[in-house]
């Protein structure tokens, strides 16, 4: 059953060979009638034999049954049950270790592909930031209806999905972009205006420092006209 030349071609890994151990002697043990299989004891102990030899030289836990010769079908019987635990045992390693080299394989695609990452600092600013900006323009009494709602509908967006690394600043600028749209139409809030600048400001230093630009490069954020005169 198990041959010079099968034995030293054995896998390294533990489970791969015991799976293969298991599936040999199942495919012999499925040879036999089940109503002969007591004239093939001795294959039988010899099978169990070279297990237990295989599970030592491995350093592999396996509880393994202890034959009666007396008791020659119900020994059958336990080695039998003992390949088929072996390898329940080593399917279910190998099925964990395939999820965990493959969840490793996209965890490592995942970080080299492109995103945008805000750091840490920036993160926890954000969040500050948008809570705030949540606040004031919750709170506002002045602004049109339909702007507070469109802009509170971003932030809630943005609340509920903000995190470290995102494939698109499409979001962030969506806000912003409508922040500016509210500046031409509106006395906006002097408060609400510098929230919303340094909101941008985050926004442009991480989309800059994603692709490249040098530091510090500069970019104006929700200018009011008369900002310049």
């Amino acid at each position: 059953m198990f041959t010079d030349r099968f034995i030293a071609n054995l896998p390294s890994d533990n489970d791969e060979a015991l799976d293969l151990i298991c599936h040999i002697f199942q495919e012999a043990d499925n040879t036999v009638k089940p109503e002969e299989r007591v004239k093939s004891y001795d294959a039988y102990v010899d099978a169990l034999a070279f297990l237990d030899a295989f599970s030592r030289s491995r350093s592999i836990a396996l509880t393994l049954p202890k034959l009666d010769a007396l008791n020659r079908a119900g020994g059958v019987d336990a080695v039998h049950d003992a390949f088929s635990t072996a390898r329940k045992i080593a399917a279910g390693r190998l099925r964990r270790s395939s999820y965990a080299r493959s969840s490793a394989r996209y965890t490592a695609l995942l970080r080299t592909s492109f995103a945008y990452e805000f750091s840490q600092g920036d993160m926890g600013e954000m969040k500050v930031l948008i809570e705030e900006l949540h606040e004031i323009i919750r709170d506002d009494t002045d602004m049109e209806l339909h702007h507070k709602m469109r802009l509170l509908r971003r932030l809630e967006k943005l609340r509920t999905g903000i995190q470290g690394r995102v494939p698109d600043l499409d979001a962030f600028w969506g806000f912003v972009g409508d922040a500016n749209a509210l500046l031409r139409v509106n006395n906006t809030d002097p408060t609400f205006l510098q929230r919303a600048r340094r909101f941008g400001k985050i926004v442009w230093e991480t989309q800059a420092r994603a692709v490249g630009l040098p530091s510090g490069t500069a970019i104006r954020l929700l200018d009011r006209e008369d900002d310049h005169k």
